[in-house]
């Protein structure tokens, strides 16, 4: 992961410049589907990662050209859902699906225009969970706020 070099958005204080992000995940790759300049938006505090070596869960960031980490949210991951199964007991199990597609919304920070978006989560593989997140994507946003790149590398 990157050094972390916070936007002004990081401290959660103030208006700035926000960009609106439409990310799909279609049969286990990211893209953006759209990108484009809102107006002035306040950005709750940029998410903390605990320090260690074996991090899990699923996040995005918002990386300068140089690598520092402008901005981050860790949330839950928009392509899983948890099911309930009935067992012949009566009893209930829960499992985890995947889901083939899914479309997330997200709101980062409009400068520097050059920026790239990350995401991260972890990877299922015979729907066991990779201890570690990985890298999934690495997404150009472009100087115009359009989309540069695709899929994940």
């Amino acid at each position: 992961m990157s050094p972390e070099r916070p936007a002004s958005a990081s401290s959660g204080i103030g208006a700035i410049q926000a960009r609106r992000v439409l990310l799909q995940w279609d049969n286990g790759a990211w893209s953006v589907r759209r990108a484009e300049r809102i107006g002035l938006k306040v950005f709750p505090a940029s998410s903390r990662l605990p320090k260690g070596a074996a991090i899990s869960g699923f996040w995005y960031e918002l990386v300068a050209p140089d690598g520092a980490v402008l901005y981050r949210r860790v949330m839950q991951d928009p392509t899983r859902q948890q099911v309930s199964i009935p067992l012949r007991d009566g009893s209930y199990t829960s499992a985890a699906l995947r889901r083939p597609r899914a479309l997330l919304q997200i709101l980062v920070p409009a400068e520097p225009p050059d920026a790239t978006l990350q995401v991260w989560g972890q990877q299922l593989t015979t729907d066991r969970r990779v201890p570690r997140a990985q890298l999934l994507a690495r997404l150009p946003l472009g100087a115009t706020g359009r989309p540069t790149g695709g899929d994940a590398q």
